[in-house]
């Protein structure tokens, strides 16, 4: 998420960081912290999906990557649920979250840039 944030940033984009949930790791801690001297703008809660279409022109999902097994717990579910509910665009990193990593799960069309395994492909 955080490298993302930074690409977008310094590409002239005004980005903001969904983070219900901070880690108390010496890591993330710094990236919160190195985005914050940037200015980036965080949130604790997902606005609802037409805020979402109103204010930004691209979501970037950075939720859960293509190793994620188990139940979705909150507020991640209904995280989730608001992503399929707006109408901005979807960057997912790696597979879109919720979403199993085999082409026929699939529900909206996917880029494939770079990868180590083959998701899918057009």
């Amino acid at each position: 998420m955080f490298p993302a944030t930074l690409c977008v940033l310094l590409q002239g984009y005004e980005p903001t960081i969904l983070y219900p949930k901070r880690p108390n790791k010496p890591l993330f801690q710094g990236l919160t912290t190195q985005c914050q001297k940037m200015e980036i703008p965080f949130l604790t809660e997902m606005p609802e999906a037409e805020v979402i279409d109103e204010a930004y022109n691209l979501v970037i999902d950075a939720i859960f990557g293509f190793s994620f097994k188990g139940a979705v717990r909150e507020p991640f579910g209904s995280i989730l649920d608001v992503l399929k509910k707006t109408t901005a665009p979807i960057a997912s990193i790696d597979i879109p979250s919720g979403q199993s990593s085999h082409p026929r799960h699939f529900s909206r069309r996917r880029i494939r840039i770079f990868t180590k395994e083959k998701c899918t492909s057009y």
